[in-house]
């Protein structure tokens, strides 16, 4: 074997070992030691906005934002979610309060109604959310939801979160989240973003799994 043919296998083993740490981020099943842990963060102001500044569905580039979609979450976002919402509140919130469809191994999408990029006040709904391969154009790297729901007061109410207006919730099996995964978020009109170049009526928001538990 050649050594540049060598380098080759050594360098193709080192990413597919680099993906599958990326992948392990993600906590599947939440034992009681991660949800105590998601709990403590929930304590932290700092530490929880700075965790959760990475479930935001929003595109960000050199030109300007994209419009401000929503949110995405993990079991574990949603404990931390529910834990932080209860305490500010000023409710308790313990291990006991933990409910399965906070910790069900579900990745969840929420976006939201955007204003359209129009002038004449029209507002873009929501068409479609699906997960997809970072850039692919092949059908078969498209997931599509279990089930999108309506946005409920009584889902937000379990979720933790606190978006105005009206929304969709899609819900993913959790292990449809791999490397190099995006959302894409298509609205029957185009959403206004922060500058002329980051309007959007098909939103593509790439994943960081090495950021996300």
């Amino acid at each position: 074997m050649t050594r540049h043919r060598f380098s080759h296998i050594v360098l193709a083993l080192f990413l597919a070992t680099g993906d599958a740490g990326a992948a392990q981020q993600v906590i599947v099943t939440m034992t009681p030691e991660s949800v105590d842990e998601a709990i403590r963060l929930a304590a932290d102001d700092k530490a929880t906005a700075r965790f959760l500044g990475a479930y935001v569905v929003q595109t960000r580039a050199g030109w300007g934002n994209g419009p401000l979609i929503g949110s995405f979450s993990t079991p574990f976002a949603r404990v931390v979610q529910a834990a932080l919402a209860a305490r500010k509140k000023g409710s308790p919130f313990a291990t006991a309060d933990v409910t399965p469809d906070l910790t069900a191994p579900e990745l969840h999408v929420i976006a939201l109604a955007q204003t359209a990029a129009t002038d004449d006040g029209m507002v873009a709904t929501v068409l479609s959310v699906v997960l997809a391969r970072r850039g692919s154009k092949d059908p078969a790297d498209v997931i599509q939801p279990l089930k999108t729901t309506e946005m409920t007061a009584e889902y937000q109410n379990l979720a933790g979160t606190a978006f105005k207006g009206m929304g969709v919730v899609a819900v993913f099996p959790l292990n449809a989240l791999v490397p190099d995964s995006e959302i894409r978020v298509v609205f029957d009109r185009t959403a206004r973003g922060f500058s002329g170049l980051s309007m959007c009526r098909e939103c593509t928001v790439p994943l960081n799994l090495s950021r996300l538990k």
